[in-house]
């Protein structure tokens, strides 16, 4: 008699399958299938646990004539403040999975059911249970100028690169802020990220010409979604306004008639929540929107001000952010070439000059410590065929790369550069069911003091889409440490690869695992940790540990606290502090299990021993549905609009620049119209 077993299984085809980000405000979650049945099972049905390795699951004393062609019911309670899970088969509880043999259960991908026969499912529900409301701590900005110097531009408002239109000014004896050109459009931003915030200020408007515009500017997104709300001095009307981005329609809502007289401050306030919005001046709403702002998913961006075709000036400026929006002070947000495709991009420097290293697109400098970014052919040496590079100053000041060849070269000026040893051997590239592909990542080097005072350089290679004679699993990847005593002219393999590792927790020759784009970090107790942002696409940061520098690794962990999809991170020890660390990662939960998206928070952690990390700011939001998708050239692709990649970190004394790549419009690519973009932040506030 075949046995009946039924749970949850997580790795193949769902019949059922649900996400909780369909029901958001709910924190447990119950699964009823009315009518469940199994036909010409030759296996016997089984759902295993979603976080193997569970081994007990609960058998039923059924017959075959009782399972065969037999309705029955099915319900799966998924309780996530408890962490359990309980599965009832005709109101029988027959499955219990509790927190200790679950990793966690997380906020994306739950498989309801499958069948490894031929099974049938019918009258589906899926029912959530209220959740209590999230708590955050709700920031705040305030700004009358008064402590800012007039004719300079305050250092929490940024512009666009090398504009100067927002300065402070005196205006009676009153400092306030304003642009000051009638002619164009300019706008200015704050560096923090709210869905809702609330806005008020005084402004005050004059010198129009045709078509002036000018207010408030909430859930901006650089180069693509924005809202706006303001006065049109054609249509003699206050408004608002919104768009999703470049591939998105433009819709306004006007108010009725409204006089507007220049040269006259009024006080205006403009209140978000979700699908709806306020405008109101001087006390009196003019502009009541309910549920006419268009899309799902979460919408982050920046608060600022806009002005077009008049001067605006405005003073009193206050802010809520009930999302906890904190509002960063001297932040330089600029695009690198706005209309070159650009993969990635790092940095290091030479002298004065910082020197950007962009993957497909050349390089570029900067002589203001990043305010300004010029191409440069000077640096022609340096990797940018498209693939990964791993570039480091090591501690004699010799500059080292990797690139897609996986010859280490060195240079002392980033110039000019000389062969030194052979990294990956031609011959550890192949098995015997064909040629892995090897990888590594943008600032995925490091280089240690041995125990003699020795340095070592320790280098991640990830292989990927391997098989072998008794696996084809693709899109799983894993890692060998790589490892040099002698400044790159020979390499050593680690003994454990992160294969070796998850052959332990999983079954490599059927489960899908990830563990690429690895980046080394040597913590305060003398042990290596080697973390990744791809450990089997849990849905968190992972690592490995290593207590004999890097030759052999062992465990593989997660990290509960930094939530990742399956894409890019990075880490940087800071010159001025070692033993201080700092990470940008993509601060998003996955969609569903292994997904790589959304990709729409870009954060920033900062740890004092390597192991344990503290939340430090958001360095770029957006909408968190990832906007338009559209078809791969192959059909049955589709990859999101909205997307934050591959992102890079470079820390010198007064400065921590932010590098990745930024998607917000469609093109042809998998990352659609990808720029790069640079944040550079003042250090001294983070420390």
């Amino acid at each position: 008699m075949p046995a009946f077993f039924v749970g949850l299984y997580a790795e193949t085809t769902y019949l059922v399958r649900f996400t909780t980000r369909q029901q958001s405000n709910h924190d447990a979650y119950e699964v009823i299938i009315n009518k469940y049945t199994e036909r010409n099972s030759t296996k016997g049905s089984y759902i295993a646990a979603q976080s193997l390795p569970v081994t007990e699951i609960a058998a039923l004393d059924l017959s075959e004539s009782d399972i065969l062609d037999q309705w029955h019911n099915l319900r799966v309670n998924i309780d996530k403040p408890s962490n359990s899970l309980i599965v009832y088969f005709d109101d029988v509880q027959i499955l219990t999975y509790t927190e200790e043999e679950f990793d966690t259960i997380s906020d994306y991908g739950y498989a309801a059911l499958r069948t490894t026969g031929d099974g049938y499912f019918d009258n589906v529900m899926l029912r959530g249970i209220e959740a209590e409301p999230v708590q955050t701590n709700a920031a705040e900005y305030h700004d009358t100028f008064e402590d800012e110097t007039v004719g300079e531009s305050p250092s929490h408002w940024s512009e666009e690169p090398a504009s100067d239109h927002w300065i402070v000014m005196d205006e009676n004896d009153t400092k306030v802020y304003g642009n000051t050109t009638a002619s164009g459009y300019s706008h200015t931003w704050l560096h923090g990220f709210d869905m809702n915030p609330t806005i008020s200020a005084k402004i005050l408007a004059k010198d129009f010409e045709s078509g002036a515009n000018f207010g408030l500017l909430a859930r901006y997104v650089i180069g693509g979604a924005y809202l706006k709300a303001g006065y049109d001095v054609d249509a003699s009307k206050w408004y608002v306004e919104y768009s999703r981005g470049p591939d998105y329609e433009t819709k306004r809502f006007y108010s009725a008639t409204y006089p507007f007289t220049p040269n006259e401050y009024y006080n205006i306030e403009l209140t978000l929540l979700d699908h709806s919005a306020e405008l109101s001046v001087d006390g009196n709403t003019v502009l009541s929107l309910e549920n006419e702002i268009d899309g799902d998913g979460d919408w982050y961006g920046r608060s600022g001000l806009y002005a077009e075709n008049a001067v605006m000036l405005v003073d009193e400026v206050d802010m809520s952010f009930p999302g906890g929006g904190e509002v960063t002070d001297g932040v330089v947000e600029y695009t690198v070439d706005e209309n070159t495709f650009t993969t990635y991009g790092d940095i290091e420097q030479s002298g004065d000059t910082l020197v950007l290293a962009a993957g497909n697109s050349g390089q570029y400098i900067s002589n203001d410590d990043g305010e300004t970014w010029q191409i440069s052919n000077e640096y022609s040496g340096l990797n940018n065929s498209g693939s990964y590079r791993a570039l480091i100053q090591l501690k004699n000041g010799t500059y080292l790369q990797v690139g897609n060849d996986f010859i280490a070269k060195a240079s002392s000026d980033l110039k000019t550069w000389e062969n030194r040893g052979q990294v990956v051997d031609e011959e550890d590239l192949w098995t015997s069911a064909g040629k892995l592909i090897p990888i590594v990542h943008v600032n995925g080097i490091n280089e240690i003091e041995m125990p003699d005072g020795t340095m070592r350089i320790l280098l991640p290679v990830g292989f990927r889409n391997f098989t072998t004679p008794t696996t084809s699993v693709t899109g799983s990847g894993y890692t060998i440490v790589y490892y040099s005593d002698d400044e790159g002219n020979t390499w050593t393999a680690s003994q454990t690869s992160t294969k070796d590792l998850a052959a332990v927790e999983y079954n490599v020759a059927t489960d899908k695992f990830m563990q690429m784009e690895g980046k080394i970090v040597n913590c305060s107790d003398g042990s290596l940790r080697l973390y990744f942002s791809k450990l089997n696409s849990e849905g968190f940061i992972g690592y490995t540990e290593s207590s004999d520098y890097g030759v052999t690794w062992s465990g593989l962990h997660t990290i509960p606290y930094l939530p990742t999809v399956a894409s890019s991170f990075n880490v940087f020890e800071d010159p001025s502090h070692p033993g201080t660390w700092y990470m940008v990662w993509i601060n998003n939960k996955p969609e569903s299990r292994g997904a790589g998206v959304p990709r729409t928070r870009l954060s920033m952690a900062k740890s004092t021993n390597g192991k344990d990390w503290e939340f430090v700011l958001d360095v770029d939001r957006n909408i968190s549905t990832g906007g338009v998708a559209q078809a791969g050239a192959e059909g049955g692709h589709a990859y999101q609009i909205y997307q934050i990649l591959d992102a890079s970190i470079f820390i010198n004394e007064e400065y921590i620049y932010v590098i990745y790549g930024r998607s917000v419009q469609y093109a042809p690519n998998a990352h659609n119209a990808q720029r790069l973009q640079v944040v550079r932040f003042e250090k001294s506030p983070l420390e």
